[in-house]
């Protein structure tokens, strides 16, 4: 619809006592905050929620609380954007309303419903606009997306599982995780409601991505770069800031638009005052910054790690703990600068007595793949020397081991380990302990670290870490910096500690909504979180539910998990209705669920439920279950009989299969709902539901993946190139790249293969077994040593053999041929799967030596 109409600004008297109840404002007013029972300034959704009573966009509930935890309406969504965005009424209210069924010009909030329509925020589905209907958080994304034009902001995208999400929604989705205004980036929960907490914290998000430039302070953090911080930097360009005696050469701002770095043309002298200034609708604000150089205390080579092959390597170093530009330090601050090492690596360097660099380049073809050598860099000015300790410095090839994740940590501190958890944050309790299980890889499943790996921690005051063991000690409150090199791949961890004790700050249900039909029980499953983002477990009294159902204990496990049954049966059924369920802890309400119970209680809509992807040769179950027409659940199927039969509670049967057994199969178990599903090769399949007189009632389909470990990709060093020359050497190595190794005490032991790439993520290595033979074996080395046993899986063969027309014969892979006057013809190298035989590459060598 066009906004080019005109507008009458929103009645507000005749909605003010229906706005009250609701826990709206009715009309933009400036508003004092008094606070509210339920929220204090520790909740997350403080800051939103006090802008947006300040503001008069909301307000809390007659008896003082906020109702933090209640969805809130598309109309009520409607009522506050109208007001936020200060929207003028259509003159023809009828006009505009006569797009939905459902609403009309007598509609409670009609003109704040029309206000919106008008303005292209809300257009509603199918002709229904579904006033009292929860917004979902997709729908709430539109609706902030379109209100406030927040696709405009060209800023890099952040990764967001966009799983479930509709299509007419993913984009807007996107733009709200890039502008960090949800950082529900692992699951949106797109068909969930939107509390009124969550509405305000990203509605003032929202609010201050589109405010004008604010700059609120300007710093210097290096001699090129300025700092800016304030709100509504996304809208502020680089011609609108000066600074004196220098050039802005380009303006970076955060994604939420709360900060900004400012890149210079030239360099800041040191402890001169510069005047920086920044101009915003035509007022100009002046800001005066000095940039201080180092006080040099102590520097740090901070290199430890170069590869073999990279031209213009240089070794890194920091002074007071931070990165200096070398440039800056000598011909600006006046150091002097002289790198030196143990073995002679640097390019162009001094050897005697010892190797010395000016500027710390590394020489490629001075270092070779496993050596090892010690460095320092030694500061000199006006007589003060400051020099480094020694730091050895390994010599790697930086594509071993794939950079594929963050260290996955599990929170040990219980003494028997019966309770530790799988941890979210970073963040540890003074005493606690953290171990180190793992790596997340890129498809989000924790694998393990392969081979040697150790630890270190940039503060020991704070955490310290045991080699022997993967565990990270949290000692005092602080932050440290925890090493983790696996492989040859380095990881870093931020630990913060903290003396603030784990305490239940959030429960999630499964469902916002849960509907039976009449005299079923309802189930949900909720999960409970502390201060930090990670799983609590819970005792008796410590959380509790409200309801005016009869409500079970709440106790979750150590995973923060508890399913939770509410029994509605007998003298505990109730009338058909809505219940919410509030979910406190010391009498906060921390999460809610509804119980809606159906007026109907007829079984006609069967359905398939479960999880949608199995592994080949793993199980999945699923349950057959029934629902009323307007979506109350009744009961789940069970197999009653050897046959395998599905029963009701009615006595009607029904039967499940695979339409495609090739790819799964599905199996019944006597006494059980559980329907079992097994993966049998990679693909997909549908599950049917059929009647007892063979009519298809129900459907689901089921991906089945292969989670084999197994080559994908080759790549050659040589592709039909020829050779020419005789007393050519030609064996494995001229086909692929392979590395000899020896193992810690000098022994020969398998070689590593870097031309194949797998199908997983991992950080062993893959090695070639014998290739004193025509034919060798590729595996996985699980277990590092260099051979090939029980812990490490077979992925491939390589053989080599001759083209039939060729003059000459293929030998061994060590020792194929050497080449030799009037030999002409093919060397076809080939690699095939372990399991299937398959031939999954090959490559050709040409020989023709004339």
């Amino acid at each position: 619809m066009s906004n080019n109409k005109a507008y009458r600004k929103i009645a507000v008297s005749s909605m003010a006592t229906a706005a009250a109840v609701a826990g709206i404002a009715p009309a933009v007013s400036a508003a004092e905050f008094d606070g509210y029972s339920d929220v204090d300034s520790s909740n997350s959704h403080y800051e939103g929620i006090k802008s947006l009573t300040e503001q008069g966009v909301i307000k809390g509930y007659e008896d003082g609380s906020f109702g933090v935890w209640d969805n809130v309406t598309r109309q009520q969504v409607a009522v506050m954007l109208a007001g936020a965005l200060d929207l003028d009424t259509p003159t023809d209210v009828a006009g505009v309303l006569s797009a939905y069924d459902d609403v009309d010009e007598d509609s409670l909030y009609a003109e704040q419903i029309a206000a919106v329509t008008a303005a292209d925020v809300f257009s509603g589905d199918n002709g229904q606009f579904n006033p009292d209907g929860d917004i979902t958080r997709e729908q709430m994304a539109s609706v902030l997306v379109l209100a406030y034009g927040l696709d405009k902001y060209d800023v890099p995208d952040v990764d967001v599982n966009l799983d479930g999400v509709g299509d007419s929604h993913a984009d807007r989705v996107q733009a709200l995780a890039n502008l960090d205004i949800t950082n529900q980036l692992e699951d949106y929960r797109s068909e969930e409601g939107i509390t009124r907490g969550s509405f305000s914290t990203m509605l003032h998000e929202a609010q201050k991505i589109v405010a004008p430039a604010n700059v609120e302070s300007v710093s210097a953090i290096n001699p090129t770069t300025l700092s800016l911080s304030g709100i509504g930097l996304l809208n502020l360009d680089a011609d609108q800031i000066t600074v004196e005696g220098n050039e802005v050469v380009s303006l970076n701002p955060s994604n939420d638009g709360q900060s900004a770095t400012v890149t210079l043309d030239d360099k800041l002298a040191p402890y001169k005052e510069y005047t920086v200034s920044v101009t915003v609708d035509g007022e100009t604000e002046e800001f005066t910054v000095e940039f201080t150089p180092l006080d040099v205390k102590n520097v740090e080579v901070t290199t430890t790690v170069i590869d073999d092959d990279k031209d213009g390597q240089r070794l890194g170093f920091s002074v007071n703990g931070e990165g200096v530009d070398l440039d800056y330090l000598t011909n600006v601050l006046g150091w002097s600068v002289e790198f030196q090492a143990d073995k002679d690596v640097f390019e162009n360097g001094a050897t005697t007595p010892v190797s010395t660099s000016e500027s710390g380049e590394i020489s490629d073809e001075d270092v070779e793949i496993n050596d090892t050598f010690n460095a320092k860099v030694v500061l000199t000015k006006d007589g003060t020397t400051v020099e480094s300790d020694y730091v050895e410095v390994k010599v790697v090839n930086d594509n071993e081991t794939p950079a594929i994740g963050s260290v996955a940590l599990e929170n040990d501190n219980n003494a028997a380990g019966d309770n530790a958890f799988d941890m979210n944050s970073t963040t540890l309790v003074t005493g606690e302990t953290a171990k180190v299980t793992g790596i997340n890889s890129s498809s989000g499943d924790v694998i393990d670290i392969t081979g040697s790996r150790s630890y270190s921690s940039s503060d020991n005051r704070v955490v310290t870490v045991d080699n022997a063991t993967d565990e990270i000690k949290a000692v005092a409150p602080g932050t440290a910096t925890v090493t983790v090199t696996a492989g040859l791949q380095t990881y870093e961890i931020d630990v913060t500690v903290t003396n603030e004790e784990r305490v239940v700050s959030n429960i999630v249900p499964s469902k916002s909504e849960v509907k039976v039909a009449p005299g079923v029980n309802a189930t949900v499953d909720v999960t409970a979180y502390d201060q930090y983002g990670d799983p609590i477990q819970t005792n008796d009294n410590e959380v509790e539910e409200a309801s005016d159902l009869t409500v079970p204990e709440l106790n979750t496990d150590k995973n923060g998990e508890a399913s939770l049954t509410i029994d509605l049966t007998g003298t505990n059924a109730v009338d058909p209705g809505t219940y919410p369920v509030y979910l406190k802890a010391n009498g906060i309400v921390l999460g809610q669920y509804d119980v809606v119970v159906t007026e109907d209680n007829v079984a006609n809509t069967p359905k398939i439920e479960g999880a949608d992807t199995v592994a080949v040769g793993e199980n999945i179950d699923l349950t057959a279950n029934l629902y009323t027409k307007s979506g109350g659940f009744v009961e789940s199927l069970e197999a009653t009989n050897a046959s395998g039969a599905l029963k009701d509670n009615k006595g009607n049967t029904y039967t499940v299969e695979s339409v495609d057994k090739n790819v799964a199969t599905v199996a019944t178990s006597l006494g059980s709902s559980a329907l079992t599903v097994t993966g049998v090769t990679e693909g997909s399949t549908e599950f049917v539901l059929k009647d007892e007189n063979d009519n298809q009632v129900a459907k689901y389909v089921v991906n089945v993946t292969n989670d084999t470990i197994q080559i994908t990709s080759v790549d050659w060093l040589v592709d039909g190139d020829t050779i020419t020359n005789q007393d050519v050497d030609i064996d494995l190595y001229d086909a692929l790249e392979i590395e000899d190794v020896t193992d810690d005490s000098g022994n020969n032991v398998d070689s590593i293969v870097r031309s194949l790439s797998l199908n997983v993520d991992t950080t062993a290595k893959v090695r070639v077994e014998d290739i004193s033979t025509n034919e060798a074996t590729f595996y996985v080395d699980f277990d590092d040593d260099g051979s090939n046993n029980n812990d490490d899986v077979v992925v491939g063969t390589v053989e080599v053999t001759e083209d039939p027309n060729s003059n000459f014969t293929a030998s061994n892979l060590d020792s194929i041929l050497t080449t030799d006057v009037g030999d002409e013809g093919s060397l076809i190298f080939t690699i095939s799967d372990d399991d299937s035989g398959d031939v999954l590459s090959s490559t050709t060598l040409n020989v023709n030596v004339k």
